[in-house]
């Protein structure tokens, strides 16, 4: 089945910089259905919604360490904007060692299960290297595990295959009960190389997401963290694999 498309603002970084709202406006008009992102400075959530809702864009997902101190600003916006999931996660430096995964570990716990008393999901987004083994385990596994029952996962399937080591499909399908969100991207799967639209690189994009389980899968985020094509292009990616996920039957947008 088509799931919504989103698109995490991160692809398009430069491009907000220099007109963040006639970025936010190409986007729409390329027909996605939402973003992954936060209210730009110098608007407020009220004014940012009704741009948004002007645009028939949502918000699919939002970035943040849940804590007793800032939940309160967390679900006022989760409520407004009618997000239920909150993203986070690590670089490699927190995760190096068995102790360190487990403080990492201890984190995510404690966000998901402060978010669960809300009604609200906290994601793990992973990079590579939570698929490598620290001590004979895999990083992942150990913090999804330790993680239960609330903690989900944002899964980014290209960094997931870990340059083409990982078959992620068969982590889609072991997980899936817990992945309601799926970070799209593709590329060459050669570490440091640039990432290419959704459908032009090498991974199985399409065996990823019919991996996937239909009742708890929610939005295909489209991410680029840089693009073959130079920054000043990457606009013609989001086009491109927005596109090649429309024609292909696996996402939809708003249009």
């Amino acid at each position: 089945m088509p799931y919504p498309i989103s698109l995490q603002l991160y692809t398009v970084r430069n491009q907000l910089k220099a007109d963040y709202f006639g970025t936010i406006r190409k986007i729409a008009e390329i027909g996605y259905a939402a973003i992954e992102g936060g209210v730009p400075a110098g608007t407020t959530p009220k004014e940012y919604k009704k741009i948004l809702d002007d645009l028939g864009l949502k918000i699919s997902s939002g970035w943040a360490w849940p804590t007793a101190e800032n939940i309160g600003a967390i679900l006022e916006q989760a409520h407004l904007f009618g997000y239920k999931h909150l993203i986070n996660g690590f670089m490699p430096e927190h995760l190096k060692t068995s102790e360190l995964i487990q403080e990492s570990a201890c984190k995510l716990k404690e966000s998901a299960n402060l978010l669960a008393e809300h009604g609200l999901q906290f994601c793990m987004h992973n990079h590579a290297w939570e698929f490598d083994d620290v001590d004979g385990r895999r990083v992942y596994d150990v913090l999804l595990e330790s993680g239960w029952p609330n903690l989900a996962s944002e899964l980014d399937i290209y960094w997931a295959s870990n340059f083409g080591k990982i078959d992620v499909p068969a982590v889609i399908k072991q997980y899936h009960p817990r992945i309601p969100l799926l970070h799209v991207k593709d590329g060459p799967l050669v570490k440091n190389e640039p990432n290419t639209a959704v459908g032009s690189g090498k991974l199985d994009i399409k065996a990823c997401i019919d991996a996937a389980d239909p009742a708890v899968l929610q939005y295909l985020v489209v991410e680029l963290d840089s693009y073959v094509g130079g920054e000043e292009h990457v606009l013609d990616a989001v086009r491109d694999s927005y596109q090649w996920l429309t024609q292909n039957g696996l996402g939809v947008g708003h249009k």
